[in-house]
Order: C-alpha cells, then sequence, then structure tokens
C-alpha cells in the first residue's frame, strides 16, 4: 500500500511513456522500412536518453513542489498562532465536508486547536496533500525504471529475432501484440490513480498509444524517400 500510495503514479506514468516513445520509433521505423537493427539502436538510446530526461523532470518537479509545500507550512506556522479564530472557522469547515456532525466538529476543532504542531501539518496536508514521506530521488528512481522497463517491451521480439531467424518474420506482429498488452496493463494500473473503470481505463490508453503508434508509422512512410 505504501508504495500505491508513494509511488504508483510514478511507475504508471512512466511505463506509459516509456512504451508509447518505445514503440512510436519501432513504428516509424517500419513505416520508413527501414532494417530491425536501427529499431533495436534507436529504441535502445531512446530508453536511455528519454528515461532519463524524464527521470530529471520528475526529480526537479517533485523537489520544487516539496519547497513550495513548505512554504506554505511556514505560513500557516503562523496563522494557527496568530488568527487562531479564523483557523478554527477554517479547521470546521474541513470536517464539515468530511460529513461530521456540528457537535463532532465544534469537540475536533478545540482539541486539534490545542497541538500547534498538528494542526499546521493538518492544514497543509488537506490543502496540498501529504509530502513528509516524499523523496525526490526514490520518486525519478521509480519514473527511469518503470520507463526503461516497460518502454524495453517493444523491442523485445526484434532483439531475439537476431538469434531466431523464424521469428523475424513475425517480429513486428509479435511486438504489437506485446505492446498492446503491456498498454492495457498499465492503464487498468492506473485506474486507482485516475479512479475511473479499470476496464475503461486500459482500453482508453491503449487506444492513446495505437493513436501514437499509427502517426509515428504514417510519418516514416511517407518520409522513407528521404532515407539515402
Amino acid at each position: 500500500m505504501i508504495f500505491k500510495g508513494r509511488y504508483l503514479k510514478d511507475v504508471v506514468y512512466g511505463s506509459i511513456d516509456g512504451i508509447i516513445t518505445t514503440f512510436a520509433i519501432v513504428s516509424g521505423v517500419i513505416g520508413a522500412s527501414l532494417g530491425y537493427g536501427v529499431i533495436v539502436i534507436l529504441g535502445l538510446a531512446n530508453l536511455l536518453a528519454d528515461g532519463f530526461s524524464m527521470a530529471i523532470g520528475n526529480y526537479l518537479s517533485t523537489k520544487s513542489e516539496i519547497e513550495r509545500i513548505k512554504e506554505k507550512r511556514k505560513k500557516y506556522h503562523d496563522l494557527v498562532r496568530n488568527n487562531t479564530d479564523e483557523q478554527k472557522v477554517e479547521l470546521a469547515k474541513i470536517f464539515e465536508k468530511k460529513g461530521f456532525s456540528q457537535e463532532t466538529v465544534k469537540h475536533l476543532v478545540e482539541e486539534i486547536a490545542l497541538d500547534k504542531e498538528g494542526w499546521e501539518q493538518l492544514m497543509v496536508s488537506e490543502k496540498y496533500g501529504d509530502y513528509e514521506n516524499t523523496n525526490p530521488k526514490k520518486t525519478a528512481s521509480a519514473t527511469f525504471l518503470a520507463f526503461v522497463v516497460a518502454g524495453f517491451i517493444p523491442l523485445v521480439a526484434f532483439i531475439f529475432a537476431f538469434g531466431f531467424e523464424a521469428l523475424k518474420p513475425h517480429a513486428p506482429l509479435i511486438s504489437v501484440i506485446f505492446t498492446g498488452l503491456a498498454l492495457f496493463m498499465v492503464g487498468t494500473l492506473k485506474a486507482h490513480i485516475t479512479k475511473k473503470h479499470p476496464l475503461k481505463s486500459g482500453l482508453e490508453t491503449l487506444f492513446i498509444g495505437g493513436i501514437a503508434a499509427l502517426a509515428a508509422f504514417l510519418v516514416g512512410f511517407l518520409l522513407k524517400g528521404l532515407v539515402v
């Protein structure tokens, strides 16, 4: 549950980006009628370069968000001490939205107001989410690993095709099947984040990936005359 709560989002979106961008390369190269070697070289280069880029972007954005929230906590540190009555009203609204009775809300507010540190943390968590245990390095690592591992799936058939001659004619179809299954499975995991039905989320992710692959294939096909 800790994994789901803290890193599922990074893993899911890293996986989706890895699969789609790598399969887009596969589709573009196939559209341009280039060899399997080109697919493998460009695919692996993409996994490392884009995976690293995504990880760095995730690290910087997460770090910036944590710093922003820490600044907000400094604000609440002063508010709960200097504007106690006003903040009690805000606190009461939070519990009222959660469905507590007026009597319970009043009791909770008075109890929480006695613990200023806990009070400011509660206000920050309610407004900006939990950040205390968020580690930018770990979120970046989760993104990178998910991108590389999931993004490797579209390449598997082409890599094995170099060792098994009989596999070569079927490598594109196998790649499509593996990629489609991977996109659907990751899409069902995404439902835990978006709160959609797993089947709907899986099909939606599969559709988006298919559109991206088709676009890349058409670009490769239309511009293959540029290849010398």
